[in-house]
């Protein structure tokens, strides 16, 4: 018997010719070489009465189960999308063919589920947008209404102005050289007025201060608008008694009344009040000093009227006594302004690096060279010398 006849009786194969895969081991090769998807299961078996699903039977191709290769590349794997319901089951009395494609829903488009999260999230932040302004026509109403009360009670503060305020007013123009107008709107700026009511009252203070110097643009509250001034700039500003600033650095213009026992009114404005200024911008004590010596003392030594010192026999001590108190209270406050104003200034010395000398092994160096030594001994001098001028 030939070989042709052999292989179409089936016969057994020849030397040097290879026996055909049986079908187990063909499906277990195949197997081998194509693993399933990785996370895929083969599904349960349904329960009683539902349908089968439908198979597609691959016909004149050759058919290979999706590999992890195959799926489109994505940030979201979309085959975890599929819910459970939509798997692939498998009838009880069907065997699995290796042969055959299972057919697949069709996944949840990816650009679907991006464009909803982020129509989702535009969304709440348009919601809080209008939420946030919606505030807005609230608060500018409150911010009117408060330039409105502000306003009205700069109005209410002027009304009170009379002609005893406009004494004070004319005063201070001609020693600051300004106008009468931009005084009033000066002090108007003041959240209060109380301090010239209290000081021409009858049993007032007899007191009022007003301090002109520099400070920060007064704010909404002062019930007015200053035109041509930045935001955080500085202006020259009146401040009345207790609206002055914590640290005198300008004039304090002071006005005294003699007598409490009466109400000052415009007659008696000309007669009951004194006034003086006390010139701080170089310094508080500098400012008493220059007061007292040049004001109050000249003034003591030119008086006449002792009253009753004139007619004792102790008036001219008692004279005597009291102006040297006066002196002695000037020495006192030149040597406080000697103090605060801080310790001496040394000269500085160029020709030594200082830096240089501050470890020990440095300055034992240092000893050790005449020269260095030299130059030390005469900077010390130096320093020794302007001490001893302040002392």
């Amino acid at each position: 018997m030939d070989e042709d006849t052999a292989a179409e009786e089936g016969g057994p194969p020849t030397a040097g010719e290879e026996a055909p895969p049986s079908t187990e081991e063909a499906a277990h090769a195949l197997s081998e070489e194509s693993p399933p998807p990785p996370g895929e299961e083969s599904p349960p078996p349904p329960g009683e009465g539902a349908p089968p699903l439908l198979e597609v039977e691959a016909q004149g191709e050759e058919a290979f189960p999706l590999s992890a290769e195959d799926a489109p590349a994505s940030v979201v794997d979309y085959r975890n999308l599929i819910p459970s319901e939509e798997g692939i089951i498998l009838p009880d009395d069907d065997e699995p063919d290796l042969n055959r494609a299972r057919s697949r829903l069709a996944p949840r488009p990816i650009p679907s589920v991006i464009s909803e999260v982020f129509s989702s999230q535009s969304s709440r932040r348009a919601s809080k947008f209008r939420r946030s302004m919606s505030g807005i026509p609230n608060l500018q109403e409150t911010l009117k209404e408060r330039q409105a009360r502000f306003r009205d009670a700069r109005e209410s503060r002027k009304m009170k102005i009379d002609p005893s305020y406009k004494y004070v007013f004319e005063i201070i123009a001609q020693t600051l050289g300004l106008d009468i107008v931009t005084v009033e709107e000066l002090i108007l700026d003041s959240p209060s007025l109380d301090a010239f009511a209290n000081f021409f009252g009858k049993d007032g203070c007899k007191t009022l201060k007003i301090f002109y110097q520099e400070g920060d643009v007064p704010g909404v509250e002062c019930g007015r608008t200053i035109h041509g001034v930045i935001k955080g700039a500085k202006m020259m500003r009146l401040y009345v008694d207790s609206a002055a600033p914590e640290k005198l650095k300008g004039l304090c213009l002071l006005f005294v009344r003699c007598r409490d026992d009466i109400a000052i009114n415009v007659k008696s404005v000309h007669e009951e009040v004194l006034f003086t200024v006390l010139d701080a911008s170089k310094g508080l004590l500098n400012g008493i000093r220059d007061m007292l010596s040049n004001v109050f003392l000249p003034a003591i030594l030119a008086t006449n009227n002792w009253g009753a010192l004139n007619q004792s026999k102790q008036g001219e001590s008692e004279k005597h006594i009291f102006t040297e108190t006066i002196n002695r209270y000037l020495s006192f406050l030149d040597g406080a302004r000697i103090s605060i104003e801080g310790t001496v200034k040394l000269k500085t010395i160029d020709n030594i690096d200082f830096s240089k000398l501050h470890t020990f092994e440095e300055v034992t160096a240092a000893a050790s060279s005449s020269e260095t030594v030299y130059q030390l001994e005469e900077v010390l001098m130096i320093w020794y010398k302007q001490i001893e001028q302040v002392n």
